[in-house]
């Protein structure tokens, strides 16, 4: 059977329909800050190949995909911990990523890890999308989903609407193996998502939606309390391995 980093990018081309539509988006706000760009949670390389950015993601299976695509900058490291000496014009947090952080703590110390690593001027662009907004079931049965070029995936949800939780439970079947898996989301509308901001010291600079889906934009700023931007200590600083002699840090 396909590695998972294989069967996320066949259900995103076979399911979710998601190739390059966000692609303009991200690129319009990379032409309006300049480089470099840092995506995080960055998969198999989908925008960072394109965007030219550096990628980083905890799931070694999904970087060695992003490299495949010809992704040359590269680290392993969890979104809500990293430190980088390089600091960047623009942080992606695409796709829904930030909802794979189910506890606000987690959330906050992702956006305001994402904060200290913003050169002056720099900006976050993230897409959040409610998956509870019209449900009225608290789950959805299982489904058939998709089929093509040998793999067949059925898909079920379940809805905790008291904790705004979606866990979406998908079974990959090819060539006569199963590969079972459960994703649990938070949902975010625009208030929820305006609070977490809000305490990471970011401030709304731009805004699009489409259905219950939300592109966003945000620059660093004074927090209510009076704390400024969070920056990386200077002792937990590392270097950004770019070179060939230092490719062993990188996934």
């Amino acid at each position: 059977m396909r590695s998972p980093a294989e069967l996320y990018d066949w259900e995103l081309a076979h399911v979710a329909g998601r190739w390059h539509q966000d692609l303009a988006s991200y690129a319009a706000v990379a032409a309006r800050t300049g480089g470099p760009v840092l995506e995080l949670a960055c998969g198999t390389g989908r925008l960072t190949a394109p965007l030219g950015a550096v990628g980083l993601d905890v799931d070694a299976d999904m970087l060695a995909g992003a490299r495949r695509r010809g992704v040359r900058r590269l680290v392993r490291a969890d979104m809500r911990r990293f430190a980088l000496a390089q600091r960047f014009a623009l942080v992606a947090l695409p796709y829904n990523s930030l909802q794979l952080l189910v506890d606000d703590a987690d959330a906050v110390a992702c956006l305001r890890c994402a904060v200290s690593h913003l050169a002056p001027g720099g900006m976050l662009a993230l897409e959040v999308t409610d998956f509870q907004a019209g449900a009225v079931r608290a789950s959805v049965g299982v489904e058939l989903l998709g089929r093509a070029d040998g793999v067949t995936l059925h898909g079920a949800l379940e809805h905790d609407f008291s904790r705004r939780l979606t866990t979406y439970h998908r079974r990959f079947e090819e060539g006569g193996e199963t590969r079972v898996d459960h994703v649990m989301l938070r949902c975010l509308d625009w208030a929820e998502l305006e609070r977490l901001l809000e305490r990471a010291c970011l401030r709304l600079v731009g805004l699009s939606e489409e259905g219950h889906r939300l592109f966003c934009v945000a620059s660093p700023h004074q927090c209510a309390d009076g704390h400024q931007p969070p920056s990386a200590p200077a002792a937990s600083r590392r270097a950004l391995a770019l070179a060939t002699r230092d490719r062993a840090r990188l996934a």
